[in-house]
């Protein structure tokens, strides 16, 4: 069956069509790097397509202040624009000026990346950027062990350049995908959220692919062949219903409405899949929602395997006294 229906998708490859709207992205690759000097004058910036960020994944208008972002790479790093319209420069809030404070409480841009898409859906694992309008900058890691102490206390190799115009401002950003674990050979889905932060006269935010929090890198950056993306695809939900089957049968005193709870999520994603297997045209869309489904359906699992833990743990105690 897991067989079939990779032979199916593979045979839909054709008809992709590639949509930022939708959340994917293939960045281009480039020859010559751009000079990280806070200005996009360089030739990546001028042929690379623009993203442009909306609202709220629920309120798709523009904002008042409209943002453009821009992704290319090359052998050894990944690059990032932002072109941050600014209506009103005297605004921008700017005070962080210490690497590695809380830049998020200034004007800014933040970009969560999960280098393996994958290892984050199973493990919730990524990586995190923030920079203001005057390059001040703060990082993360985080792994599924990780807490807020251990994940801000990283520090990865990463550069980043901007300037402050009289209708914008422009910040450039390399980010060497050696600091994200990961060869660029060997890469074909990575996933990604980017927002934009301004704090005056009202805290607004605006958003590329942001999956209901900054944290939650919901949007696809595609590198590698469809072929290799599609074929990693659904292997990772075949592990997480397997995941959700043995720890049902460890003996735990699993309620109904536990047991319940597991069969929506398997339910849920499920049904998500069937437009992947019954069109003839697969649509972005539609894979979108599946891969949400999956990032969501992860989260369910680490839940009820929490859940299923503690219950193990009360009964063991309980046999002990």
């Amino acid at each position: 069956m897991k067989m079939m229906l990779i032979l199916i998708l593979l045979v839909c490859v054709a008809a992709f069509a590639e949509d930022a709207n939708e959340g994917f992205y293939r960045p281009q690759k480039i020859d010559t790097p751009p000079l990280l000097d806070g200005s996009l004058s360089d030739r990546c910036w001028q042929t690379t397509p623009r993203i442009h960020f909306i609202k709220s994944e629920t309120d798709r208008h523009e904002p008042e202040n409209t943002t453009d972002v821009m992704l290319c790479y090359d052998n050894n790093n990944l690059y990032i624009a932002w072109d941050c319209i600014e209506k009103s420069p005297e605004e921008i809030l700017k005070i962080k000026t210490e690497n590695d404070s809380d830049v998020w409480l200034d004007d800014c841009v933040e970009v969560f990346i999960a280098p393996d898409y994958y290892q984050y859906i199973v493990a919730n694992s990524y990586y995190g950027f923030i920079i203001n309008s005057i390059g001040t900058r703060a990082d993360l890691k985080r792994t599924v062990s990780s807490n807020e102490d251990e994940r801000r206390a990283w520090n990865g190799d990463w550069q980043a350049k901007s300037s402050i115009l009289s209708d914008r401002w422009v910040l450039e950003v390399l980010i060497p995908f050696k600091t994200l674990g990961v060869e660029v050979e060997k890469l074909d889905l990575m996933g990604i959220a980017i927002g934009r932060e301004k704090h005056i006269p009202k805290h607004q935010t605006s958003v590329w692919a942001i999956g209901g929090s900054f944290h939650k890198p919901s949007g696809h950056l595609l590198f590698g062949s469809y072929e290799r993306y599609l074929a990693n695809i659904y292997p990772i939900w075949i592990s997480l219903k397997d995941k959700l089957q043995i720890l049902e049968s460890q003996g735990a005193p699993i309620s109904q409405s536990l047991s319940d709870s597991c069969n929506e999520i398997i339910d849920s994603v499920e049904t998500a899949k069937l437009p992947l297997m019954d069109s003839k045209n697969i649509r972005m869309q539609d894979l979108n929602t599946f891969l949400n489904k999956l990032s969501q359906s992860s989260d369910d699992v680490r839940m009820v395997e929490r859940d299923i833990k503690f219950r193990l743990a009360m009964k063991n105690l309980k046999s002990l006294q």
